[in-house]
Order: structure tokens, then C-alpha cells, then sequence
């Protein structure tokens, strides 16, 4: 079925529904469906949520499966990202294979060797790079040459005797050798965002000639190693996304200020459906991590013997062994925050063989360098144990990027153990026993990148981060949701982190930095969760994800590694020999076949790069060279960089390319960025053009494409600045003019001052001497902005910078000025002295405002901070104006508060660098091509209501992405949003956006709805009325009469249909300002006392200004004298400025308007809204099923009347939401009917009468209708 043509272009909900009909049920609760990328999900009941698990292999168990059926009981519901969409059931990668035991072809090696030696003429200066494995006076080309061959391979497990045909080539260029030993190399592959930050550098730099070489270098090197298969599916991705990027470099320009991560997502959505799971570590490091132990445990399928064996052993539960088997090894701690990524079988599983000493399933561990039993004899020393090398390695790998660290240099006991197998035992522990070079650092991104950020584990790209504590839904799409809420790298210590202290954080993020940490439109309460070992978790809730972000912090206790049990006992095996056949695209090159030749390599004579604490940023290429680095002794220590133990003292601060500053453990807290060296000469602006020193004389370009305009002629960037992003605790923040480390870095030192222990210099201040036990006052801040800046999210990471210093647990307490109204002083006083988490007080200036005696408010206040007692630290918000009146009225009050300003998100930048952030959190990516559509509708958009700053650019993303789910498209683990997902998204915010007149579409969506010719009529005379009112108000002349309406009818007719409509016909026209609708309930007005109602009437006029106030269930109002009172009063003082519409069934509401004339007379015409006929609903009814591509045969319009008219009586029917919950139940039950049939695209499209749902008197006595099966 996924095969037809048809499946690609059907409609999500189509093919959603046609999967659910295949769904298996176990008999202990568990659901299974196999799904997209060809393999199983299953959901378990203890989350209720999907899951990418391998199988079951026991018959016993597979048989005991059955297929769900309608009435069997609830069928769970299929989020997006289990349903194949076409391209990714095709998809059959190759298996993956290291490079051990198999040499390289002659002809890969001789045309790498080509690139590198030309790539290494070029001019330095022009090609600047800051790696620290190769030397200063080597142009970035070779090392991206390197990078390039690491990221091509998958598993670069290299054996070191083969090093001639391809490690040895980067021999001479490398600022210090790989270590020399006789066996395996652990290598890790490098990010794409460090490729990628070679080429930003460049355009950056405005050199467009040397970045074009940057990327020709980069297809050069993927073009030769593609002719191995071991590299080929990667390279081959990487070639597809470079063959679009060098036809028009300017492509990236676009994305170039927001970060070398943001780049990477545009070079993602160049990669074809096909050659996407390439990428997945990329994209998602968690998915990718499911996927390799999903590949995993099919390998040792074939490997854990007969399923009818009693002894058997479930695969996944043989993956999930030899998983825990490298965790506990290398980094235990770190175990907590990976495996919840898993199925919770899984979880539960790695989890308990790690905790556990007698667990049966440690007997799969490795035994002196060697493999248990059955898989010992299964793998062997053929290929599969190269397939099974590869696979646990890439598991590694995927773990290891999860966690935010490299490999480990020294191997992992399985792999180590499966290579033993392959070249001897003594040359596997070779490498165990040797020194280590300094691996890979992490990414040093171009600039600080501040959107390589992702959001929860496995909730849906477009989606929002879950608020803390809520499990995710099970309904995100495309991709697989998580085992609790939280971030791939969320704010949060791990275990290990609580040795360093209360609060504690990794110094150092993922290689793609992840952002989590989205505040919820409104607080659940007023106590914040406290911030623990798996981030915010509220008392009696689960706990929350999992926090993948960061590696212990430097200034963590040295932890020595544990030893690999099986590396230290004698190994008599005979090494093999030093040459090994090729391995090519047609395998292994045959016996007798002449090895390839070795060719020998100079001794390197390269100068030793000098050692730094930090990343020199810089503007342009140095033009001198740094003198060696002296020796320095220094004794062994754990290295949180690699989880390597070696004597080679502090390892190199991570670099970071020119122009950049990347924040590393030691200076998290950090006041000042470094500056940046003078530029080179001669390295001026603009694009110079490539001489034949450059590229003229290389032939190693000469085969790679090139862009369809002359180099010369490309223009270089214009906008080439930094965007003001903060990235601390696994998720950013915008601060635009006003420097937000200055604040933090100044409540650190205060907080730091507060816990210094008292010495001798600080007593010798006081005149008798004695100790004094009087300390600094807590911190305070004053936040100044407009609502939705972006308080809390600050809020939040202020409350763990001052955790990290030894203040507080990093959680929040907020309160409001509505705690405190009509409430004494005192009360203010109370809450800002209490013990515990950080107090945000939202809204002080309203606090003091609305008080009755504004200067014992203020006194409350600033006795609070100046208590001594006090240890709570505040933070207080502010309106800007409020500010200048409270700095005028109360000065001192101001004193007593850090005040800190934040984004003015009116300004276009901030609101594209909002944009990007939060599109990373969710996983979104913006088009090239979408870039310009969306800067120019947030320039537009100026936000209705409260829907204003941050809050608005969240609504345009969400919109957005809402928009690209509902539309088929293939399987990809972020959402890509195109033009067309843009369209319309702010004139729907915002219908005052529209042309002016422009009221065509309105009235076409009028005459689209069922039914209603009265209501159209009358909204049709409306219009009129209102084009007539908007030519006298061009002409100066007002309106006169008032604009706002009742509509009368029972529910589900449409009248906040038609509401919308109004609303946006009268923006469209200039009447309103933007005709957004606010909907209300007479509950949501009505307060306390009169204050109260005051004050929520007036917020919910504020937010309708410029749009249409519906209050629906108006014949309420009734009850609440006070709050028509109130309305009336800002109806009439706010005349024309908005519109209310009041609807409510007719009956009570004509009782309602009896009763209260004044409120009568403020509206024009009362519009009745009346009910569809049955065959009005049956042809609503199609044009569901026509929208979604169904046909309805004779017999189902037939019975949908007599349905529909028995339906009548039943107290919940509501007509037009009656007809379309019908119509999703009829969808469901016709798939449910299709599953496991031999079915076509006409037999899916054609819904019949047998797909009705049952009625509740059929549910009870059985289905007896003609034709049916009697399920």
C-alpha cells in the first residue's frame, strides 16, 4: 500500500487512518505498528507513548499478537511520525563497516592524496582555521579535508597499520602526530556545523572566492571517498547539498547572522528524502541514537541463535546488554540522561544491568577482550563481525553526541572486544594501554551560534516545548516522542554534577547546541517546580526527560575511569599483517591481487601551535606565525573534554574561527569577550578575484562544479554582524541592546562576595576589631520591558546563574500584583521576605499603582532588601513608562533594584533572531527562500491585543509549522517551512494586513458556509453599510452609529465563523485596526469584587482593541450586573476602536436584552442564526469527505439522513461540530474495516455505509444492517 503511487499525495489524515488499521496488539498492553522508515514502534502503557523498538523474535510471543479491531477497545492514536510517507519506506541503507582489516583502493588513496597536497598550497592567511591538530601555517582546506573524511564515515574505527593509505596523507600538516600504536584508532567524526564554519568564516570575512573554495575543496574530498562504499552513503549526501549551495553561494546569506547552526539547517534541506537518515546525527542526535540501537539489535538477531530456544534472548534485550556494557565502563554518569530515549523495556533494562551486580544479562558482557557465547561464535572474524564493529560503534557515537563528548580514544570494551576478533587481542589492547592524542574538540561554531538548539527529546518539530512536568503528547509528528518532557540538551545538572556543587552546570554543550526552555502562556500556580538532578519537576510529577546537554564541568573532582575488565591479562594471538586488501564498491579486492603501495612520508617539520586559554576571535587571517609551546609537566587527571586519562597536561581550550567567541568551562560566567587581533594586510572587504597561486594550477578543482556566475561577480554579504543572543544552561536568550552577561556576570561576583569566608583584610576594617557577621545583601533585579520581552525566560536564567554560584536550587517562585490588591503593606513585605526558591514578582509598578498607600508599599519593598535576614534573592518586572514614573516618584526604590532593560521587539532584528531561536526549539527549520517572506511579514505584522513581541513572533512560527504538518511531504526529523507555509499567516493574525478593500476572500468564505442565506444576507448589507461608513471617515465624516452586534442561535450554526469574518472585512476596510477575534465567556469577566471585575473587563477590552470582542453565552451576564456595567463603560469610551459581538441561544438571550435596555441600545442588529436542515448537514458532510479526497457511495448519503435526524434529540448535538466528529469516526472505523486487505486507491477513497459508527442501540444489541459483518 505504502508502495502505490497514490500513498505520497494523499492527505495525512488519509494515510494516518489507513496505517491505524494495521496496528497489533500484545496481550500485555502493548501496541505495535510498523511504520515509517520500514521499522516497528511500539507503545508502551506505562507512558502511552511510541516508540522506535526492535520486535519481538519469539513465535510464542508473535503469535499471541492480534490485529486491532473496532469495539475491541480503545485504538491508541498514531502520531505523524510512525506513518510512512513514502520515500522513507523505501529507504534501505547499506551496512556499515569500519576500516579494519580492509585497506583502501589505490585509487581512493591516490586521489585524496591529490586533494590534500593541493589543497596544502594554497595561501594560509587566505584560509584561516583554528583547529589545534594541525599547525598555524596550514590552510583551513587541509583540515577541512580531514573533517570532511571523518564525517563521510560513519564508524571511523581505522586500523592504524593502514594509516599509509589515508590517515598518514594529513601526516605532515598535523601540529601533533597521532599517537603511534599497533592497533585500532577510535576516531570521531566531526559535526557538519564545524565544516560549515569554515565556509561562514569566509563569506563572513567577505572573501566569497575563498569560500567558494572552501566548498569546492569539500566536493573534491566527498567525490573521491564516495568510490568506497564505506563512505558513500554520507558523501553522497553531502555532495547532493553542495551541488545547490555552489551553484549560488549566496543562497546562505540569509542565515549567515544567525549562526553557523542555522546555515547547517539550510544545507540539511538540500539533502534529497533518500540519502535524510545520513543526516539524522544532524538533525536529531536523539533519533539518531534510537535508530543505531534499533540497527543494532537487528544485526544481533542474526547472531543470538534459534527463537525456539528456550534460553533465548530477545535482541533488543542483547543490544540493550552490550549497551550497558559501555556505559558503565566509560560514562556511567551519564547513563541517566541517554537510555530514557529508548523504549522503557530498553530503558529499564541497560538501566538495571548497570545497577545491578548479579543481573543475568551481564554474562553478555565482554571477558578478557572477548565476546560471550552465542555471539562469539556467530560473529567470528568474518563480516559480520565487521557489520557488528560497525554497528556498536555508531551506537557509541550516537550516545556520545547525545551527551556532548567526543569518543573515547581508547576504545569502548564491546567494540574493543568485537575488534580483538579481527586483529588479535594484543594489538586491541595496543590502543587501551596507549597515550592518546587530544581528540576533536567540540564545534566551535563561526560565531555564537545561538539556534543549533533543539527542543524536547522527540516532540514534534513545530511544537513548543512541553511545559515542565506535562507529559508530551502523543499526537507530535515526525518524530519519536520521549520518554518524559525535557530538551536533547536542556537546563540541568546531571548526577555527577551535584559533586561540584548546589546548581552546578556543564560548562560545555552538545556539539549542536540544544535550546529548551519555553515559558507557558500562563502560570499553573505560583510556586515554580524546584530545579533537581533531571531539571524542573513539581511535586508528585514524574520525572522529568532527560537532560542530554553537557559533560561533567571542569571544576568537577577528578574521577578516575574505570578499568575495562579484560584488557590487562597476557594475549599470545598473531597479530596480522601489516597490508590488507582494498575494500571497493565491488568488495574485497581478490587473493593474489598485488596490495596497494605504501607510500612513504616525510617526517613532519611543523612548527607547534602555542596553546591557549582562550579562542582568539578574529576579523581576518594572522599574517604571523605563534612560537612552539614549552613542555609543560603536569600529573593525570580526568579530562571531562574526552573521557581520556592521560600526562599531557590541561587540554586546549577549544578554538573558535575569526570574529567568534565560544563560551567554554572556564568562562561560562565570563564578563568580557576577548578582543579580536588586529586583521591581516591585504585582507581587506570585498570579494577578491581567485589568481592562478589560488586555484588556476590545481586540477584538484578542476572536475568540482562551480557557481553559475563568475566568482568575481558575486556580491559579498551585506548584513555580516553578530545577533545578541546569550546561550547559558541549555537554552538561549534574546537581549538585543543591553548586555545580559554583564548582569549575570555582576550577580555572580555578588552573590560569590556574599559566601566568601570572612579573613583578616575584611575585619581589619572595622574600629574594635570584632568579627561582624553582617553580609552583602542578596541580589535584586528590576526587569524593564514591554509584556512577552522575555521576563521569565531571563528569569530562569538568572535563578541558575546564582544556583551555580551557591545560591539557592535554581527554581522560581512568582507572584503577581493581583496577590497583592486591596492587600496591606505589609503583604508586599511578606512575600519578598520569605525563604526559599528566587521571587519573581511580575508587574511591581501595578502593585504600587493600585495601592491604597503607595509609599508604605514602597517602604514594604525596600525594607525587604534591605533586611539582612533576607537570603531570597527578587526579581521584579516593569512597564518601561512605569519605570520613568517609578525612577521619578520612588528614586530610592529604583536603588534598591539592578536594573536591567530588556528587547524592544518591535525592532526587525530581534524579532528574525527571536525567529530563529525558536524555531530551533522546535525543531524547525526556515526555507532560504522563506527567509525574506517571513522578514517581511514580521516588519508588517505590529500585533493585535495582547499577541505583541516574543508572543507574536510564536504565534507566526506556530501558525506557520501548523500549516506544513497538515500538508503530505516525506519523513524528515525537522519541519521545513516553504513560502506557501507562509502565505496568509500574518494577514491571518492580523487582517488589517490585507489591501485595503480587499474584502473579496471574506465574502468568499461567507458564501461557502452551509446554510445561513439570512446570515449572509444580513452580513452582505453589513459590508455595504460599512463601505459607505468608511468613505464618510475618509472624508472626515464619523460614523454616528454604534457597530457592534448579537448573534442568536444554538450551537455549532457558526456564529464565531461569521464573527472572524465580520472582523476581517471591517480591518480589511479601515474600521478596525486589525479584526482579530478575542473569545470570551461572562466567567472570565466577572472578578472577586468590583475591582476585580474592573480590572479582568478592562484586560480583555485591551487585548480586543482593534478587533471583535465575542462573548459568547452573553444571556449570562444576567448574574453579573457589575460586569455589564463595566463593559458599558469602555464601550463608550472606547467607541470605534472595537467591536462586541454577543451570542447566545435565542430564547434566554431575548430575556437577557428585556432586562437591560441601556445594554440593548449599544447594539445595531440582532443576526439569528438558525440550524441546517438534515440535508444541508449531509452536504457539509462531503465537503469533509471532498476536502480530504473521499467519495460517499448512495448508501451512506442515504443513511447519514436518517442518522442525522435521530441524532436531533440527543442534548449534545450541535450541528456542524456533530457532522465533523461524525465524519472523523466514520474515517477511523473505514481503516480500521481496511486493515490487512489487499486494498487500491479507489477502495481507501470510498467511504460506505458499513464505515458508520455504530449507535449506541447497535453498540448494545449488535449490528443487523444488510451487508454487514456483524463486527
Amino acid at each position: 500500500m505504502v508502495a502505490a503511487a497514490w500513498w505520497p499525495s494523499a492527505p495525512p489524515q488519509q494515510r494516518h487512518h489507513s496505517i491505524g488499521g494495521r496496528l497489533l496488539a500484545l496481550p500485555d498492553g502493548t501496541w505495535w505498528l510498523f511504520g515509517a522508515w520500514a521499522r516497528w514502534y511500539r507503545l508502551h502503557p506505562s507512558d502511552g507513548q511510541w516508540y522506535l523498538c526492535p520486535p519481538p523474535r519469539t513465535p510464542a510471543v508473535r503469535m499471541a499478537a492480534r490485529r486491532a479491531q473496532q469495539g475491541s477497545g480503545q485504538v491508541p492514536h498514531l502520531p505523524p511520525h510512525v506513518i510512512p510517507a513514502g520515500p522513507d519506506f523505501a529507504y534501505d541503507p547499506p551496512a556499515g563497516l569500519p576500516f579494519v582489516g580492509h585497506g583502501f583502493a589505490t585509487e581512493v588513496t591516490a586521489r585524496v592524496r591529490s586533494t590534500v597536497e593541493s589543497a596544502a598550497a594554497l595561501h594560509a592567511p587566505d584560509y584561516p582555521h583554528w583547529s589545534p591538530e594541525f599547525s598555524n601555517d596550514t590552510p583551513s582546506t587541509v583540515a577541512l579535508a580531514w573533517g570532511v573524511m571523518l564525517w563521510c564515515s560513519s564508524a571511523p574505527a581505522f586500523d592504524s597499520r593502514l594509516d599509509a593509505q589515508m590517515l598518514d596523507l594529513w601526516k605532515p600538516y598535523r601540529a601533533k602526530p597521532l599517537p603511534h600504536v599497533d592497533g585500532p584508532r577510535w576516531l570521531t567524526p566531526p559535526p557538519l556545523e564545524a565544516l560549515v564554519g569554515l565556509y561562514a568564516e569566509r563569506l563572513r570575512a567577505s572573501r566569497v572566492d575563498a569560500a567558494v573554495v572552501v566548498l569546492r575543496t569539500m566536493w573534491a574530498v566527498a567525490s573521491a571517498l564516495r568510490d568506497d562504499v564505506r563512505f558513500q552513503m554520507r558523501a553522497d549526501a553531502l555532495l547532493a547539498i553542495l551541488g545547490t549551495t555552489l551553484a549560488n553561494p549566496t543562497v546562505d546569506y540569509a542565515a549567515l547572522p544567525y549562526g553557523d547552526q542555522a546555515i547547517v539547517q539550510q544545507w540539511l534541506t538540500r539533502c534529497p528524502p533518500n540519502l535524510v537518515p545520513a543526516l539524522r546525527n544532524e538533525s536529531s542526535p536523539g533519533d539518531n541514537f534510537r535508530h543505531a540501537f534499533y540497527t543494532l539489535s537487528e544485526l544481533v538477531a542474526d547472531l543470538s541463535g534459534d527463537p525456539v530456544d528456550p534460553a533465548y534472548i530477545e535482541p533488543r534485550l542483547v543490544a540493550a546488554a552490550l549497551l550497558a556494557a559501555d556505559l558503565d565502563v566509560v560514562r556511567k554518569d551519564v547513563a541517566g540522561s541517554i537510555v530514557p530515549w529508548l523504549d522503557p523495556e530498553i530503558r529499564y533494562t541497560v538501566q538495571a544491568v548497570s545497577e545491578q551486580q548479579g543481573h543475568p544479562l551481564r554474562r553478555l558482557w565482554p571477558q578478557d577482550m572477548r565476546l560471550p557465547e552465542p555471539l562469539r561464535s556467530a560473529a567470528g572474524s568474518g563480516p559480520g563481525a565487521e557489520t557488528l564493529l560497525a554497528a556498536m560503534y555508531e551506537l557509541d557515537l550516537a550516545w556520545c553526541r547525545l551527551g556532548g563528548m567526543p569518543a573515547r580514544p581508547r576504545g569502548f570494551p564491546v567494540p574493543t572486544a568485537i575488534v580483538a576478533g579481527i586483529i588479535g587481542r594484543n594489538r586491541a589492547r595496543a590502543t587501551a594501554a596507549a597515550p592518546t592524542a587530544t581528540p576533536p574538540p567540540s564545534p566551535a561554531p563561526a560565531q555564537p551560534a545561538p539556534f543549533g538548539m533543539q527542543s524536547q527529546p522527540g516532540v514534534a518539530p513545530g511544537t513548543p516545548p512541553q511545559p515542565q512536568g506535562t507529559p508530551s503528547e502523543p499526537d507530535r509528528p515526525f518524530v519519536q516522542p520521549p520518554a518524559q518532557p525535557g530538551w536533547e540538551n536542556a537546563p540541568g545538572p546531571r548526577a555527577d554534577d551535584q559533586m561540584a556543587g548546589q546548581g552546578q552546570q556543564a560548562a560545555f554543550a552538545h556539539p549542536d547546541p540544544i535550546m529548551g526552555g519555553q515559558q507557558p502562556a500562563g502560570d499553573e500556580g505560583s510556586v515554580a517546580p524546584p530545579y533537581t538532578e533531571l531539571g524542573f519537576q513539581r511535586p508528585g510529577a514524574a520525572p522529568p526527560a532527560p537532560m542530554q546537554s553537557t559533560p561533567p564541568p571542569p571544576s568537577s573532582p577528578a574521577v578516575p575511569e574505570p578499568q575495562l575488565g579484560g584488557y590487562s591479562p597476557p594475549e599470545d594471538d598473531t597479530p596480522d599483517g601489516s597490508v590488507a586488501p582494498p575494500y571497493t564498491q565491488l568488495g574485497y579486492q581478490p587473493a593474489g591481487a598485488a596490495p596497494p603501495r605504501q607510500m612513504p612520508q616525510p617526517p613532519p617539520d611543523v612548527p607547534q601551535p602555542q596553546p591557549q586559554a582562550q579562542p582568539q576571535p578574529q576579523a581576518q587571517p594572522q599574517s604571523h606565525q605563534q612560537p612552539p609551546p614549552q613542555p609543560t609537566p603536569a600529573a593525570a587527571s580526568f579530562d571531562p573534554h574526552a573521557t581520556r586519562m592521560e600526562d599531557s597536561g590541561p587540554p586546549p581550550a577549544s578554538p573558535s574561527p575569526p570574529g567568534t567567541r565560544v563560551l567554554q568551562p572556564d568562562d561560562l560566567e565570563a564578563d568580557e569577550a576577548p578582543q579580536p587581533p588586529p586583521p591581516a594586510q591585504g585582507a581587506g572587504p570585498g570579494t577578491k578575484v581567485m589568481s592562478k597561486t589560488m586555484i588556476g594550477d590545481f586540477d584538484f578543482l578542476d572536475d568540482t562544479p562551480a557557481p553559475e556566475r563568475p566568482v568575481h561577480e558575486i556580491p559579498p554579504p551585506r548584513d555580516r554582524g553578530e545577533r545578541r543572543v546569550l546561550e547559558r544552561f541549555g537554552f538561549g536568550f534574546v537581549y538585543g541592546d543591553h548586555d545580559v552577561t554583564d548582569l549575570l556576570a555582576e550577580l555572580r561576583r555578588q552573590v560569590q562576595e556574599r559566601n566568601a569566608p570572612v579573613n583578616d583584610g575584611i575585619e581589619a576594617t572595622r574600629v574594635d576589631g570584632a568579627p561582624s557577621s553582617i553580609k552583602p545583601a542578596v541580589p535584586g533585579v528590576l526587569l524593564v520591558g514591554g509584556p512577552h520581552s522575555g521576563q521569565r525566560r531571563l528569569s530562569r536564567m538568572i535563578a541558575l546563574t546564582l544556583a551555580n554560584a551557591g545560591l539557592g536550587d535554581g527554581s522560581i517562585r512568582a507572584h503577581d500584583a493581583e496577590d497583592v490588591r486591596d492587600a496591606p503593606a505589609q503583604r508586599v513585605g511578606r512575600i519578598l521576605a520569605q525563604p526559599g526558591p528566587v521571587i519573581l514578582f511580575e508587574r511591581l509598578d501595578v502593585a504600587i499603582r493600585c495601592a491604597a498607600d503607595q509609599a508604605a508599599v514602597v517602604g514594604a519593598v525596600r525594607r525587604a532588601r534591605r533586611d539582612p535576614v533576607n537570603t531570597t534573592p527578587v526579581i521584579a518586572t516593569c512597564e518601561p513608562q512605569a519605570y520613568k514614573q517609578l525612577l521619578r516618584d520612588h528614586p530610592k526604590l529604583v536603588q534598591a533594584f539592578r536594573v536591567h532593560r530588556l528587547p524592544d521587539f518591535s525592532d526587525l532584528d530581534n524579532r528574525m533572531t527571536l525567529l530563529h531561536l525558536l524555531a530551533e526549539e522546535r525543531r524547525v527549520t526556515i526555507g532560504a527562500s522563506a527567509l525574506e517572506v517571513a522578514r517581511e511579514d514580521l516588519n508588517r505584522l505590529r500585533g493585535p491585543g495582547d499577541l505583541v513581541n516574543a508572543r507574536l513572533v510564536e504565534a507566526y512560527l506556530d501558525q506557520a509549522a501548523q500549516r506544513n504538518m497538515e500538508r503530505a511531504g516525506a519523513s524528515h526529523d525537522r519541519l521545513v517551512l516553504t513560502p506557501d507555509d507562509l502565505a496568509g499567516v500574518a494577514e491571518g493574525i492580523e487582517p488589517a494586513l490585507r489591501p485595503p478593500g480587499d474584502i473579496d476572500g471574506y465574502l468568499r468564505q461567507l458564501d461557502q458556509l452551509t446554510g445561513l442565506e439570512e446570515v449572509k444576507a444580513a452580513v452582505r448589507e453589513l459590508v455595504e453599510e460599512a463601505g459607505l461608513v468608511a468613505d464618510r471617515a475618509r472624508y472626515g465624516v464619523s460614523a454616528g452609529e454604534g457597530r457592534h452586534l448579537v448573534f442568536v442561535g444554538p450551537p455549532g450554526t457558526g456564529k464565531t465563523t461569521v464573527a472572524g469574518l465580520i472582523g476581517g472585512v471591517y480591518a480589511a476596510l479601515g474600521l478596525l485596526a486589525s479584526g482579530h477575534v478575542v473569545a470570551c465567556r461572562p466567567v472570565h469577566l466577572a472578578g472577586r469584587d468590583r475591582a476585580d471585575t474592573e480590572n479582568r473587563v478592562a484586560s480583555m477590552v485591551d487585548q480586543a482593541l482593534g478587533g471583535v470582542l465575542l462573548v459568547q453565552e452573553a444571556y449570562r451576564l444576567d448574574r453579573s450586573p457589575a460586569v455589564v456595567a463595566e463593559l458599558l463603560r469602555r464601550m463608550n469610551a472606547s467607541r470605534g476602536r472595537f467591536m462586541v459581538v454577543c451570542s447566545s441561544p435565542a430564547a434566554e438571550m431575548e430575556g437577557f436584552l428585556a432586562g437591560n435596555p441601556t445594554f440593548r441600545a449599544e447594539f445595531g442588529r440582532i443576526l439569528e442564526f438558525t440550524g441546517m436542515g438534515d440535508r444541508d448537514m449531509v452536504r457539509l458532510f462531503q465537503s469533509y469527505a471532498e476536502r480530504d479526497l473521499y467519495m460517499l457511495d448512495e448508501e451512506l448519503r442515504v443513511e447519514l439522513l436518517t442518522r442525522f435526524e435521530r441524532m436531533r434529540d440527543d442534548p449534545q448535538f450541535a450541528y456542524a461540530r456533530t457532522v465533523r466528529a461524525l465524519f472523523e469516526q466514520t474515517v477511523a472505523r473505514q481503516a480500521a474495516r481496511l486493515a490487512g486487505a489487499d486494498v487500491n486507491a479507489a477502495t481507501v477513497a470510498r467511504l460506505t455505509a458499513r464505515d458508520l459508527p455504530e449507535t449506541a442501540l447497535e453498540q448494545m444489541l449488535g449490528d443487523f444492517r444488510p451487508g454487514t459483518n456483524g463486527t
